[in-house]
């Protein structure tokens, strides 16, 4: 077990025992919400490059500006609305 996991288990001690088991089961849901994320990506690859090659001709003629929400941070920024970034670079190198 890693230090912040056996901090975190620390602190969830001093919870009362509701809140013990509130704990782990958002956990627990959390996780199987990323693995249903992951497999909706994985399955959507094909659908998310023709988006991607259909938009890079307005792209690269700058009708497409940036479309960050949050200006003055990047999408795998902790401070961006997702803690999950997609990972995908075309060969081209646009993301």
């Amino acid at each position: 077990m890693t230090k912040l996991l056996e901090q975190a288990v620390a602190a969830a001690e001093k919870l009362s025992p509701d809140e013990q088991d509130a704990l782990p089961q958002w956990i627990l849901d959390e996780l199987a919400s990323e693995q249903r994320w992951d497999e909706a990506f994985a399955r959507s690859q094909d659908a998310l490059a023709k988006l991607a090659d259909e938009a890079l001709p307005e792209y690269r003629a700058g009708l497409i500006g940036d479309q960050n929400p949050n200006p003055g941070t990047s999408i795998s920024s902790p401070t961006a609305p997702s803690h999950r970034a997609i990972r995908h670079v075309r060969a081209d190198g646009i993301p």
